[in-house]
């Protein structure tokens, strides 16, 4: 039942996907002191890799509606969604995937390059609590 020429965009996303969440979970690691600090940074730090399962089924339903298209065009997203989108037996358009990858690879890049950011300064400062207003200002400012 599997068509198996979506296997390579599979890859391709099941790799971008571990590198753009195992980046963020990395800097929320380092910029927490305690297991309580990383618990309470768990749930918000899943949400992109948890949403997805909720809207699968209005996807698989109308792979083709602009709501489907436009959440499997959001770089969280795309590699669950379009390759939910490319397994039903609707043709979706063949620039749908190569834009989302882009998007992928861009969003993995910016990922990577806060992650790494963050983890630099965080991993330095011990004591302090993780705020989002503190970790968007190493973002920025390093």
């Amino acid at each position: 039942m599997i068509p198996y020429d979506i296997l390579p965009w599979f890859f391709a996303f099941l790799i971008l996907n571990i590198i753009m969440v195992g980046s963020g979970m990395a800097a929320l690691g380092s910029a927490c002191n305690d297991n309580k600090d990383a618990q309470s940074w768990q749930f918000p730090a899943m949400m992109p890799v948890i949403l997805p399962l909720f809207i699968m089924m209005p996807v698989i339903q109308e792979p083709l509606s602009s709501f489907s298209t436009s959440l499997s065009l959001f770089p969280p997203f795309t590699p669950m969604l379009m390759l939910l989108r490319m397994s039903t037996p609707v043709s979706i358009p063949v620039w749908q995937p190569v834009i989302g990858l882009i998007g992928v690879i861009i969003f993995t890049v910016f990922s990577v390059w806060a992650g790494g950011r963050i983890f630099r300064t965080c991993i330095l400062m011990q004591g302090q609590k993780p705020k989002l207003g503190n970790l968007i200002k190493y973002v920025v400012k390093g």
